[in-house]
């Protein structure tokens, strides 16, 4: 089977790395792989500037050190998404109201930014209370009988 991972040199709008990551992960699913085999896996998708940046970020690890997926991540987020943009996005997810959206245009906003705020939506329970607390009162009370 094959697939077609994404690469990454820089990020032209500022969610662009964090897409990238999340397209990359997405990828993981196909495969069997250890949390450090993800990292080399997204290594081999940089080019350029990005790619440039993970040498570097190497170099500066104690040697022998094992950069598992998350310290990736981590890592990545910092350097190529602006600072407060992840912070800005989770509050947008806070305080998203259905407001004048039809039920599905709320949910699509909802669905899109629970990739901000997943402790939020990490159970069928407070997905359903995240997603109730943002609906127009009407529709909730008729909802939640």
């Amino acid at each position: 089977m094959g697939t077609h991972p994404p690469t990454f040199e820089r990020a032209r709008e500022t969610l662009d790395a964090d897409h990238w990551l999340r397209q990359t992960e997405s990828k993981f699913g196909l495969l069997e792989c250890t949390e450090h085999q993800k990292v080399l896996f997204a290594a081999q998708q940089l080019r350029g500037s990005a790619s440039a940046w993970w040498a570097n970020y190497e170099a500066s690890l104690p040697a022998g050190r094992r950069v598992e997926w998350n310290d990736f991540k981590a890592a990545f987020r910092a350097h190529f998404i602006p600072a407060g943009l992840m912070q800005r996005k989770f509050q947008e997810f806070m305080d998203l109201k259905q407001g004048g959206r039809n039920v599905l245009q709320y949910s699509e906003a909802f669905n899109h930014l629970t990739q901000y705020a997943a402790e939020y939506v990490n159970t069928e329970e407070k997905k359903r209370y995240t997603f109730l607390r943002g609906m127009n009162a009407t529709l909730k009370e008729c909802l939640t009988w």
